[in-house]
């Protein structure tokens, strides 16, 4: 395959978009680009091409019409192994492009908002980008299309290594981009629609289709493997938020805090929070709120005690030495008080 020469890039998610775009740019790689994400590109010094310099055509109607444009979607879609095609886009003046990077409006995270007015969720439906990774996704046979920023650097590799992408790692990232598209809509908007109210009970539902879609039946592995996971957690986040809204879903880090009930803060939902330094000893998978008080004779003490002081500063301290102990088979993190014995926590 020719080498990769241009690529468009238009993104809402900027996790690592500074570091490939620096690479693309170093392999001689020209690269296109819209709003903030071209803006972004000058302040960080990397050459860039607003697209409607490209296109010799300015945004309009508030942005709505920025990328639809033939210069885009011939240079997209043109067959690159058909003399015809690739003929018109030269009598054009159409450049092909060879490598697309979208990631869409951030459409969940505004439906989740319990303030989001349904204007506001309009305006966040995306036409330009899902239009782009259709084109993209159809052509994949000439154009490489990325989604995720954890597929960047695996395309770099193949970049480095052949100054083009594979056709395996185009037929995957083709399809992967079409059925994430789908579920991502029909996700979202059953969610939505789950938490509104009606006004009136529901008596009947009437469906209506004038064509039948077969289900395309879908091969996986026996042990599935750690992307897939990673993308089946996304999926519950983002339909936890839509339905909950997204001030209700948090993911959980630890806490630099020697006492155990606050040795953990909230984080954003997908958050990667780098591990506290914490004091050693062991630790229970699970705290009780609040401990349980117990005597001294309902367990057998292990090892211990660990002394653990603190909280004088905030008015709240606590004097405890902590035991690993054992009732039966079960393992348990108990501490002694001033007041007496507590049970602070269970061991898995």
């Amino acid at each position: 395959m020719k080498k990769a020469q241009r690529a468009l890039i238009s993104v809402s998610d900027k996790s690592g978009i500074v570091e490939f775009a620096k690479s693309l740019s170093e392999l001689g790689i020209a690269i296109l680009s819209t709003g903030g994400t071209a803006k972004l590109f000058e302040k960080e010094g990397i050459p860039v091409t607003e697209v409607s310099a490209h296109t010799g055509f300015p945004e309009m109607l508030d942005g709505r019409v920025k990328t639809l444009h033939p210069k885009i979607h011939a240079g997209l879609l043109a067959r690159r192994d058909s003399p015809a095609h690739m003929k018109a886009l030269r009598e054009a003046g159409i450049e092909p492009i060879d490598l697309v990077v979208v990631n869409l409006y951030p459409f969940q995270a505004t439906i989740a908002d319990p303030d989001c007015r349904f204007e506001n969720a309009v305006e966040n439906i995306d036409i330009g980008g899902p239009s782009m990774l259709r084109a993209a996704a159809k052509n994949h046979a000439g154009v490489a299309v990325l989604v995720d920023p954890a597929d960047y650097a695996r395309v770099l590799d193949e970049l480095r290594a052949s100054g083009a992408v594979g056709e395996a790692t185009r037929l995957e990232l083709g399809f992967a981009t079409a059925r994430r598209d789908a579920e991502h809509a029909l996700r979202l908007l059953r969610e939505r629609l789950g938490a509104v109210g009606l006004a009136s009970p529901a008596e009947a539902i009437h469906l209506e289709a004038a064509t039948l879609v077969p289900l395309a039946g879908a091969s996986q592995g026996l042990f599935g493997d750690a992307r897939t996971e990673a993308e089946e957690w996304e999926r519950l986040t983002e339909r936890l938020q839509a339905r909950l809204g997204g001030a209700q879903v948090h993911g959980l880090a630890t806490h630099a805090e020697h006492r155990p009930e606050r040795a953990w803060r909230a984080v954003a939902a997908g958050e990667k929070a780098g591990p506290a330094d914490l004091p050693p000893g062991p630790r229970p998978l699970w705290l009780l709120e609040p401990p349980r008080r117990l005597d001294e004779a309902d367990f057998v003490l292990l090892a211990g005690p660990e002394r653990i002081e603190a909280g004088w500063w905030d008015g709240e301290d606590v004097v405890r030495d902590y035991f690993v102990a054992a009732r039966g088979a079960t393992l348990a993190w108990i501490y002694r008080a001033h007041e007496g014995w507590y049970l602070h926590g269970l061991f898995a």
